[in-house]
């Protein structure tokens, strides 16, 4: 479907939609709504993921009579810094970027996202409830600049959900994706089927990165 015509970009910019508008001018301000901060989250259950298999490979090694298996045993270290364990990485956290991405598009969009207006209390609940960093409702970013890095996003991640090693895995990535977006356009106002699209999303991180490894 066509979004643009939609989009309030025409009546707070004044200018045409247009893809041609350089999106490195925006860059900094585009990472920032990825959500950065989680990435350290996501990084900890890829981790957390990763050992629980090297500890279950360890295991099965030391129940078994093979000298070869004792020998190929792999460190944590190793298996984190293989190619193919580093792209699931950098899947999960394209998964995590394009979900606050397209969930802040469509807040501000709809309308949800307020703009923060500073009163004379700047410690009081109300003046504290929007401190959220909002760009595409304060007019910092037009929608389609933001529209179109997010489908770069989508595009890189498909990419990437390609090198990912495992059938399991990749579907996992591309499931995680398709949440992602579900949840932000049909799932989010509807109470137990948002908590519930949480819940898989948190799960799904270890999950991804142990059937991988």
């Amino acid at each position: 479907s066509n979004n643009n015509a939609s989009d309030p970009e025409d009546a707070t910019t004044n200018e045409p939609l247009s893809k041609s508008k350089y999106i490195g001018t925006y860059l900094y301000a585009l990472f920032l709504m990825c959500r950065p901060s989680n990435f350290p989250i996501v990084a900890l259950f890829h981790v957390l993921g990763v050992h629980q298999a090297v500890q279950l490979w360890k295991t099965s090694v030391a129940t078994s009579t093979s000298s070869s298996l004792a020998l190929s045993c792999p460190s944590l270290k190793s298996v984190l810094l293989d190619p193919s364990i580093m792209m699931v990485l950098i899947s999960l956290l394209l998964v995590t970027s394009t979900s606050m991405i397209t969930n802040d598009y469509y807040d501000a969009r709809n309308g949800v996202d307020a703009v923060q207006i500073e009163g004379p209390d700047k410690n009081s609940p109300t003046q504290n409830q929007y401190d959220h960093y909002h760009p595409l409702a304060q007019g910092l970013i037009p929608f389609s600049i933001t529209k179109t890095f997010d489908s770069y996003l989508y595009a890189i991640l498909l990419l990437s959900s390609a090198l990912v090693p495992g059938v399991i895995s990749r579907l996992f990535i591309i499931g995680g994706a398709i949440i992602t977006y579900l949840y932000t356009v049909h799932l989010k106002p509807k109470t137990w089927i948002k908590n519930a699209s949480c819940a898989a999303l948190v799960s799904m991180s270890p999950v991804t990165s142990g059937l991988a490894a």
